[in-house]
């Protein structure tokens, strides 16, 4: 990865973010009783990290190639640009995917301190938190090549993390919109995959918390994925070597 000491500087970012999260969620259910299980609202929260964390990863993985020129050094190697793609969403995709399975250590240390809280409220059933997780990796891999693609088309990482920002501000807010749209026009669109339910990211991650996957859902992630990913290799195929 080309991040060196920001890549410890994210991850100490990430999990006391996740663990101040947790604890906040944690005194909240101890102290009144809530409707919802404390896994799905710790699950449905993960777009605040993502905002963060995803942008600052991404941004310099080939705006800051560009920008220092390095890129076309790159290109000179025996290397075909679609490896060079898939190569880094992979070693970036993993490096996401480390971090929320750090993060999911925190119920389990949580348990085996305080064992008392465990025993008091519903803690964190092993299926929910199993779907939690997939629909962490089924969405980061969609979200990353996003970034990826913010990165390919700026030759500046501050201004390609903010586009990353931007899209995926959009992509979380993008049902409430529909929405909106919806009760201004006085209908619904007439199509499940315009339907805010479907495009709702909140209601996946509860969905597959508890363990309904739509396949739309699936399709649409591993379709984004691939998508945004060529789009990366069209980007960067116009640069000269």
């Amino acid at each position: 990865m080309c991040y060196s000491s920001v890549t410890y500087v994210v991850a100490i970012a990430f999990l006391f973010m996740m663990g101040f999260l947790f604890l906040f969620l944690l005194e909240e259910y101890t102290r009144f009783a809530q409707s919802e299980l404390l896994v799905i609202a710790f699950f449905k929260a993960f777009w605040i990290p993502v905002l963060l964390v995803v942008p600052t990863i991404t941004s310099s993985v080939f705006a800051g190639r560009l920008e220092n020129g390095t890129f076309a050094s790159l290109r000179v190697l025996p290397l075909r640009l679609s490896a060079i793609v898939l190569g880094n969403w992979w070693v970036v995709y993993g490096y996401y995917m480390t971090l929320w399975t750090m993060a999911l250590f925190f119920p389990w240390i949580t348990q085996k301190i305080f064992p008392e809280v465990a025993q008091q409220m519903p803690f964190f059933p092993l299926s929910y938190a199993l779907g939690g997780w997939s629909f962490i990796a089924l969405s980061g891999g969609f979200f990353i090549a996003m970034g990826l693609f913010a990165s390919s088309l700026m030759r500046s990482s501050l201004v390609a993390g903010t586009l990353t920002f931007v899209f995926l501000l959009a992509h979380f807010l993008s049902a409430e919109g529909l929405r909106q749209w919806e009760a201004l026009r006085g209908s619904s669109f007439g199509s499940h995959f315009l339907s805010p339910d479907y495009y709702g990211v909140f209601l996946q991650m509860e969905d597959f918390c508890r363990g309904i996957v739509d396949t739309r859902v699936v399709v649409f992630y591993l379709a984004g994925t691939i998508f945004f990913l060529f789009l990366v290799h069209l980007m960067l195929n116009r640069h000269p070597i």
